[in-house]
């Protein structure tokens, strides 16, 4: 779960590839904290599905309205599916 206002064009995706063999992508909601107004925030909830024993990285990065630019902030999570 991030912190999320897509109301001002930015959006979170997911940077790289992922390793499939252990983790997939399943899916992003967003749920707004309230009314969903211009410069209002929410979260968005990510979900992904363990598919085998292994270790993968996922990084997510917050990209602005313009499609050209670069992620301003990536997170990343370290899976250890057992």
């Amino acid at each position: 779960i991030l912190d999320s206002n897509p109301t001002t064009g930015y959006h979170w995706e997911v940077v790289g590839d992922l390793d499939k063999s252990v983790v997939e992508f399943v899916s992003k909601n967003y749920k707004a904290d309230g009314l969903q107004t211009t410069g209002s925030g929410g979260k968005d909830v990510w979900v992904f599905k363990a598919v085998a024993p292994g270790e993968a990285t996922i990084t997510l990065g917050n990209y602005p309205p313009d499609a050209s630019a670069d992620a301003e902030q990536t997170i990343t999570f370290n899976v250890v599916v057992k």
